[in-house]
C-alpha cells in the first residue's frame, strides 16, 4: 500500500486564486494520503479541501495543525478552539474514508496510524546563538505568535496545552503505531541556517518521542515549510504561495510516496 505524505496546504490562499481542480493537481497519487495539519485556518475551507481529497484517495488521514485550530477567521461560528476541534471530530465521523487523529490510533489495512497535533517545548533553544529563558519563549508565544495570538484553547494556557499534547503523543506511542503523525515535530538536528531564529522554538519538541516508536515505524510531521527526510521522520510541506520547500534539502514531491507498512528503516 502507497501512502502519500502532503503537509501544510493553507489552502485559503490557494482557494483565491485558482480552482480546486487545480490546486488538488498538486497532489500525488496513492492509496492513502496522510496530512499532518494545517489544511486550512477557515472551517469551510477544510471541509472543502478534505472532502474532495476523500473522492481521490481510498483513506484520508489527518491532525489538526496549528491554523486549523483558530477561531478568529471563521466569523463567530466558533466561540473556542474546543468547538472547531468538535466539529472536524464530526466532519470525520461523517465520511467513511476520512480519519482524524486527536490522542488516538486506527489499524487501515493492517497499518497502525496514531497521532495528535503535539506541541512546542523548548528544545530548539539549544541550537540558537542567543540564550533565552522559558519564561522569555512563553511570554512572546502569548503576544507574538498566530497560536498565542488566535487560538482560544484551554484558555491560552500554554502549560496546561502542554501538559495535554504530550499526554496525548505518549498515549498513542503506547500504542506501537507503525506510523505516527504530528504536526509540531520531533527535532534532533539543526535547521537551515536562513531559518534558525528565535522562533523556530515555537516548530519543534523533544527528539526523544522518536525513540519511543517501534523499529521500523515512521514518524510524519509538518508546520516547518522546510522539507525534511531525516532517519525515519518525514516533513513534506506545500506551504505558502510564494515558498519552495524542497530548497534547503535537494529533495522533490515524489520521494514522500512510501511503502507501507514501511520496516525497511532499521
Amino acid at each position: 500500500m502507497k501512502a502519500f505524505i502532503f503537509s501544510d496546504f493553507h489552502y485559503d490562499y490557494y482557494r483565491k486564486e485558482m480552482s480546486l481542480d487545480a490546486f488538488v493537481s498538486k497532489f500525488l497519487p496513492a492509496d492513502m494520503l496522510i496530512v499532518p495539519g494545517d489544511i486550512a485556518s477557515k472551517f469551510n475551507a477544510a471541509r472543502e479541501i478534505l472532502k474532495r481529497l476523500c473522492d481521490m484517495y481510498k483513506h484520508v488521514i489527518f491532525c489538526l495543525g496549528n491554523h486549523d485550530m483558530t477561531t478568529h477567521v471563521d466569523y463567530g461560528k466558533f466561540n473556542t478552539t474546543e468547538e472547531k476541534i468538535e466539529s472536524f471530530h464530526k466532519l470525520a465521523d461523517s465520511i467513511d474514508n476520512l480519519h482524524m487523529l486527536d490522542g488516538n490510533a486506527e489499524t487501515i489495512c493492517g497499518v497502525t496510524i496514531g497521532g495528535c497535533t503535539g506541541i512546542w517545548d523548548y528544545t530548539y533553544l539549544r541550537y540558537l546563538d542567543t540564550p533565552h529563558t522559558k519564561q522569555e519563549v512563553d511570554s512572546n508565544w502569548v503576544a507574538n505568535t498566530y497560536d498565542g495570538k488566535y487560538w482560544n484553547f484551554m484558555d491560552n494556557d500554554i502549560n496546561r496545552i502542554r501538559e495535554r499534547m504530550n499526554q496525548q503523543c505518549r498515549s498513542v506511542l503506547a500504542t506501537k503505531p507503525d506510523v505516527m503523525v504530528t504536526h509540531f515535530a520531533p527535532i534532533n538536528f539543526r535547521v537551515p541556517d536562513a531559518h534558525a531564529r528565535f522562533n523556530s522554538v515555537y516548530y519543534y519538541f523533544s527528539p526523544e518521542y522518536i525513540g519511543m516508536l517501534k523499529p521500523g515505524s515512521i514518524w510524519c510531521a509538518g508546520h516547518t515549510h522546510t522539507a525534511y527526510t531525516v532517519g525515519n521522520l518525514y516533513i513534506n510541506p506545500l506551504g505558502y504561495p510564494d515558498e519552495n520547500p524542497y530548497e534547503f534539502n535537494s529533495l522533490k514531491k515524489e520521494d514522500f510516496v512510501i511503502d507501507l507498512p514501511h520496516n525497511n528503516l532499521f
